[in-house]
């Protein structure tokens, strides 16, 4: 069953779809309406209803032009927190696979549009240094070329691996395999 109310739908394009830099017009949200079934309003009724969810405390900034743009301003999260929830949720030892994805993907809703991609964690580049085995789960170790350290990665959470022709990082001579064990997996 699809959403009918007309302030509804307002809301979720606005925050689905818009931020700072990708605002819209309210010919746009006219057009999404009528899109969605609705009678095109008027730009008076649409201009009510935002007023309507501003009054209900969403941040709706308004930015005043020949042809006004509108936007949803602050969020619940901000990217970075959203990442860092994301890191801890996919590291998790007693959240299942699926329960990840879902849980990830309901923790996109709390951040910009335009930031989503940077939530799919698949470009990672690392050169691995060896595999280990703690509470059930193997991890991969191995120097990663975006944080610039050594990273522990759960085997059972990667998926879509390649092999690349870049020559892998060698392992640090001085790297002790045990300190690194030890420091990581310490309860």
């Amino acid at each position: 069953m699809g959403i009918t109310s007309r302030i509804l739908l307002i809301f979720e394009f606005l925050w689905e779809s818009t931020d700072e830099a990708n605002p819209t017009a309210l010919e746009r949200l006219k057009d999404h309406l009528q899109s969605c079934g609705l009678s095109r309003p008027d730009s008076r009724t649409i201009k009510a209803d935002i007023d309507q969810l501003i009054e209900l405390g969403v941040d709706i900034i308004i930015d005043r032009r020949v042809q006004n743009q509108y936007f949803i301003g602050a969020r619940h999260f901000d990217t970075v927190e959203v990442k860092l929830l994301i890191d801890a949720v996919q590291s998790s030892r007693f959240i299942t696979s699926q329960k990840s994805k879902a849980l990830i993907r309901k923790l996109g809703a709390f951040i910009e549009p335009q930031q989503k991609q940077l939530l799919k964690r698949q470009f990672y580049t690392v050169s691995p240094y060896v595999a280990l085995w703690n509470n059930d789960q193997y991890y991969m170790v191995g120097y990663s070329e975006e944080r610039k350290l050594a990273a522990t990665y759960r085997v059972d959470r990667s998926s879509h691996l390649t092999v690349t022709e870049e020559p892998a990082r060698k392992r640090p001579a001085d790297f002790a395999i045990s300190d690194y064990f030890g420091q990581t997996f310490s309860v």
